[in-house]
């Protein structure tokens, strides 16, 4: 067969094999950071060097050496808040008008880019971008803005861009897949992204009491597990919006333990640390969602020792915690319990984590390290009075609050047998009506 005839047969292809879309995503991430369309900025630190060195320049019409890359760099500076002096107006108008006139890809990417990180309704850098890029055929703009400016005509509208974006985003189930398809680089960024988030959380308010908006809420937090969660700054709206659409409710159970259980996996425990995006919170709905880990925390305390007692209890001594678990359980219920912090022994801490891994969930807590290290305890603040309970035959020890003795909540290691040893207020052994010694033990004035 001559190689003219064997071209010339029609192809058959095969089946295409295609990898993971988080392989390819990953592929194309590798060969935009070693051939990026833009220039990376410098770090912060270096950004007003650099800035300095066009600017003179520019006095000095000196252009010996200097790169598209240096004008685009200079350009995506310049737009930065933090360097929107006079010194360097002159520079700034020098690049937005070669924007203009030379139409470079590399420049328009600078500006559209500046653009889109640095948005502002009715700012005057916003509306002096929004102006120069508007004039720009959308022909002109290189390919991947393209789809962008396709899907969003009024992207260079300084006033009511965001509003576009975030209507697009609240007819979507998973907005930051659909933001990524239409090529927005980062969905999670900066300028029109986080002002389209704040519009997008008014129009979905009423979904966040449901199961399927609060899942939709959680998924655009870390929307994808190979990349970073939300940055705090834009979080903390979040949260905010979640918690305050429950008002004085709290979830329902398996919904809290979710809420609480994923944003502490993201962002931590707010009780232990107001690092992150909790240091942010509104006061009143930051103390709020500590009441929801309240609640979670001593579910989990309650799941772990019912749990461990079926395992590892005698079957004379099962009974002793089916009590326990109502009347503390009763307590929250009523708002009494405000904090509870649990320290699991070695054996229940298993458990624990067993139970959180099946439930997909993260909580923290703390661990009972003292000699009867198969003894859990639970801390709990009610009213002035931090209360301890434990597993077993462990009594219930109570404490003033403002009592140096008083063991501290949110701790790491606790010894039970330091606290069973301390001076308190009162404690009791669970016999007969229990219940009602602990309720005046805790009513007592100290």
């Amino acid at each position: 067969m001559r190689l003219s005839e064997r071209l010339a047969e029609p192809m058959r292809p095969g089946r295409l094999e295609l990898t993971s879309p988080a392989l390819l995503e990953a592929a194309v991430k590798r060969i935009g950071e070693r051939w990026p369309d833009l220039p990376r900025l410098p770090a912060e630190a270096d950004r007003e060097k650099v800035l300095r060195h066009f600017a003179l320049r520019v006095k000095n019409g000196d252009w010996e050496g200097c790169t598209l890359a240096d004008a685009a760099r200079a350009l995506r500076i310049a737009c930065l808040p933090e360097f929107r002096q006079p010194i360097y107006q002159k520079a700034l108008r020098l690049l937005l008008d070669e924007v203009g006139h030379q139409r470079k890809p590399l420049l328009v990417s600078a500006a559209a880019t500046a653009y889109l990180e640095t948005w502002e309704p009715n700012n005057l850098y916003t509306r002096a971008l929004a102006q120069r890029l508007s004039r720009i055929a959308p022909s002109d703009f290189p390919a991947r803005w393209r789809r962008i400016i396709a899907d969003f005509p009024s992207l260079f509208d300084a006033t009511a861009a965001h509003l576009a974006v975030a209507e697009r985003m609240a007819r979507s189930e998973d907005p930051w897949t659909e933001l990524r398809t239409l090529g927005v680089p980062d969905p999670h960024g900066p300028g029109l992204w986080a002002a389209a988030q704040g519009e997008w959380l008014k129009r979905i308010a009423p979904t966040l009491a449901t199961e399927a908006g609060i899942d939709r809420l959680l998924r655009w937090l870390r929307p994808d597990p190979a990349r970073p969660a939300l940055p705090a700054a834009r979080a903390a709206a979040v949260i905010e919006a979640l918690v305050r659409a429950w008002g004085e409710r709290t979830p329902p159970e398996g919904l809290v333990d979710r809420i609480t259980g994923r944003l502490s996996d993201l962002y931590g425990d707010p009780r232990l640390s107001l690092g992150g995006p909790w240091g942010a919170i509104d006061r009143g709905l930051l103390e709020t969602y500590r009441r929801w880990l309240t609640g979670a925390n001593l579910r989990l305390f309650l799941d772990v020792i019912t749990e461990a007692e079926r395992r590892h209890t005698r079957a004379d001594e099962s009974h002793m915690w089916a009590p326990r678990r109502t009347f503390w359980l009763g307590l929250y219920e009523q708002g009494r319990i405000r904090e509870a912090w649990p320290a699991f022994s070695p054996e229940a801490a298993l458990v624990a984590r067993n139970m959180l891994g099946r439930r997909n969930l993260r909580l923290d807590h703390g661990r009972q390290t003292g000699r009867s290290n198969n003894t859990s305890i639970l801390i709990m603040r009610i009213g002035d009075k931090v209360v301890v309970e434990g597993s077993h035959s462990y009594k219930v020890h109570i404490f003033c609050a403002a009592a140096g003795s008083a063991p501290p909540l949110y701790g790491r290691f606790y010894d039970c047998e330091d606290i069973r040893l301390t001076p308190k207020h009162g404690e009791f052994a669970h016999r007969g009506d229990w219940q009602t010694r602990v309720r005046w033990g805790i009513d007592r004035p100290c």
